[in-house]
């Protein structure tokens, strides 16, 4: 029961140590630490360093039982609710053998998750949206999930992702301060935002894509047309950049109509595939040229 005092400690790192449950017994005072890393990514410190392994701690892991595997990144301290950073690359998302890395149970605990960086093999989504199976969820109604303050996604060289994003009568997601998306050798994604997700995206800056060999399409039509928006605005998009994408057809072949009022930036190379940018009008008042395959190209009307 000691007290610790650790005036200078600015960084401590845990991975590896699936018995860990505490720092120490006794107080510890760490006056210059912010974050603690494990293997899943950076976690603040909204109980300090003595971080103590609660009942309630325990009972969350119980309740991970259908992602066991989850638990060996989430390690100490086991927390979405302080989770601020997800960084997970080789060989540490070798390690999950769930096929998520969020259960939908555990979607409204992100509530400061800020940044998204996952590199490796084998995860089919990122969240797990409720399908209605799940004894928790409530069929009568749909759960809107906010991720508030999530400004950045990186994903690269996930081979079995299929789903970035995913929406269902039971559960939409939302991202209102998404600024940043970035994704690369993803194989097996056919699109990237579907309709229920686009309408949130509303402070969203810069969008890249590359070496993605079955995406069709970056806006997924709705199937339902009665419920599809007849136009679509991103109105803080800035740039895009598609890069070597050999069956891109298109950024959306639906009918709604698309307004850009900031972009400035398109870049679109290598994407043989590709015919028309949007079936519907598309109005970009700021982007004065395109650079192609082929080299820059002139905007004297809107994109077609």
């Amino acid at each position: 029961m000691n007290e610790f005092r650790w005036q200078l400690l600015e960084k401590v790192q845990m991975y590896g140590c699936p018995e860990m449950v505490i720092f120490t017994s006794g107080h510890s005072m760490a006056p210059q630490l912010t974050n603690i890393h494990t293997g899943l990514g950076k976690h603040s410190l909204e109980c300090g360093l003595n971080f103590h392994f609660t009942n309630a701690m325990h009972k969350t892991q119980l309740s991970m039982s259908s992602h066991p595997d989850m638990i060996r990144l989430l390690q100490f301290p086991c927390s979405f609710s302080n989770l601020v950073e997800v960084d997970v690359r080789w060989p540490y998302v070798s390690l999950l053998k769930s096929p998520v890395i969020f259960p939908c149970n555990k979607l409204h605990n992100l509530k400061n998750l800020e940044k998204i960086y996952i590199e490796g093999k084998g995860l089919e989504d990122v969240f797990e949206v409720a399908d209605g199976r799940n004894d928790d969820v409530n069929s009568k109604t749909q759960s809107i999930v906010v991720l508030e303050n999530l400004k950045e996604v990186t994903l690269d060289g996930l081979d079995k992702l299929r789903h970035m994003w995913k929406s269902s009568q039971w559960m939409v997601l939302h991202f209102p301060n998404l600024t940043k998306v970035s994704i690369s050798k993803c194989g097996l994604l056919e699109h990237i935002f579907t309709d229920c997700v686009v309408g949130s995206l509303l402070n969203l800056q810069e969008l890249q894509i590359s070496n993605c060999k079955n995406l069709v399409v970056i806006v997924k039509q709705a199937e339902d047309s009665k419920t599809s928006a007849t136009e679509v605005v991103f109105p803080s998009l800035k740039t895009i950049k598609l890069h070597d994408l050999p069956n891109l057809k298109g950024f959306h072949l639906g009918k709604e109509a698309f307004q850009w009022p900031s972009l400035d930036t398109l870049e679109i190379k290598y994407c043989p595939e590709i015919t028309v940018f949007t079936s519907g009008q598309s109005t970009t008042p700021e982007l004065k040229l395109i650079d192609t395959t082929f080299g820059m190209c002139h905007v004297t009307c809107n994109i077609p």
